[in-house]
């Protein structure tokens, strides 16, 4: 997912996020308390210009979304890693305090950010990722 036009101007302030940003919004249930860890795997690419980054903000249910930047330096080694792997893969941290269902919810911060795959919890390291959670 993307946002179109790559010329939609960044939101950086929280309340211009909430009222105005493009959102993506994925209602999952959840077995476990406590922190989870959302990793959200990106197409590597670079900031379309120099005067933002490649930010988005997450956040679960009604919780203050979290930015979170995951722009790298061309030719770094972090850059070849993104690249070598096919994916810039950033995480944040959330505190849930009940089991059950909630609504994971990912803004534009900046345009250019392209997500290609969302990871929660703590999944066994893979190229590609996990596979996605059949219901029980």
């Amino acid at each position: 997912m993307t946002v179109l036009p790559t010329t939609t101007p960044t939101r950086e302030q929280i309340a211009d996020i909430l009222a105005n940003s493009p959102l993506l919004e994925y209602e999952i249930y959840l077995w476990d308390t406590g922190q989870q860890t959302v990793a959200v795997h990106c197409i590597p690419t670079h900031a379309i210009t120099s005067e933002h980054g490649l930010r988005y903000a997450v956040a679960f249910d009604d919780q203050t979304p979290q930015i979170v930047d995951y722009d790298t330096v061309e030719w770094s080694s972090q850059w070849s890693i993104n690249v070598l792997q096919g994916a810039a893969v950033s995480e944040s941290s959330h505190t849930l305090y009940a089991p059950g269902s909630h609504t994971l919810k990912i803004w534009m911060v900046d345009p250019g950010v392209v997500v290609d795959k969302i990871v929660i919890g703590n999944a066994p390291a893979s190229h590609v990722g996990p596979p996605e959670t059949a219901i029980r």
